[in-house]
């Protein structure tokens, strides 16, 4: 139908339009002393491949300074216990990493190594690196694949994105690609009916609502 070749052409100018690389915001460093002999940097965040990066720089053994939130017992005067919730710096040797790209967040389970006034030296805790947020990661030593991850991270030219719509027929994902990772941004799903039978009627409805589903994810998700 004429409604459906309109859809169709809007969907592909859209597509050639987001095929197009993009430059992103690189992630930002906030303070570098690195040597072989070990050393420090201070980073935030800024999309989803920063957290990869930084996902892929972290080793066991490292140690990581974040802003955390801990629940703290306190106990009064008259010696009752309460509970609540405070928001602290902590200090811990990486034991384990954890990374979700849906959030996206990166998990870092470890021992508190730096004395603290609510948490004890040796107590376990989970931070959550997020973007926007700064860290401190801390490496016994910086070798050439650990210092290059960091500075082609931060270097704004370094980086590009390739927005891509994988489709067929009633199926489609909207994908941001970058130099190291495809994520999925949205899945839009319609069913569409048989060319035959008495559900036919209904197929170029169901056609023109697919691409315009497709349409409104590209442009909710693409910038």
């Amino acid at each position: 139908s004429e409604a459906a070749r309109r859809c169709r052409l809007l969907l592909l100018v859209w597509i050639l339009i987001t095929l197009e690389s993009r430059g992103t915001a690189a992630m930002k460093l906030i303070q570098k002393e690195i040597s072989k002999d070990g050393g420090r940097v201070s980073l935030v965040t800024e999309d989803a491949e920063d957290l990869w990066t930084v996902y892929n720089l972290i080793s066991v053994g490292d140690s990581v300074r974040a802003t955390t939130i801990r629940k703290v017992a306190t106990e009064s005067l008259t010696g009752s216990v309460s509970s609540e919730k405070l928001r602290i710096n902590l200090t811990i040797k990486v034991e384990d990493v954890d990374f979700d790209a849906q959030v996206p967040m990166i998990r870092l389970k470890g021992k508190n190594i730096v004395e603290n006034e609510f948490v004890k030296l040796g107590a376990y805790h989970t931070l959550e690196l997020e973007n926007n947020r700064k860290f401190t990661l801390a490496k016994p030593g910086w070798d050439s694949v650990a210092s290059e991850l960091v500075e082609k991270a931060c270097d704004p030219t370094a980086k590009a994105d390739l927005a891509a719509v994988v489709m067929q027929e009633g199926l489609a994902y909207v994908c941001l690609i970058t130099a190291s990772m495809t994520l999925t941004r949205q899945r839009v799903e319609v069913s569409i009916p048989r060319k035959q039978g008495a559900a036919a009627m209904g197929r170029e409805k169901a056609i023109n609502k697919f691409y315009d589903q497709v349409i409104r994810a590209i442009v909710q998700h693409i910038d």
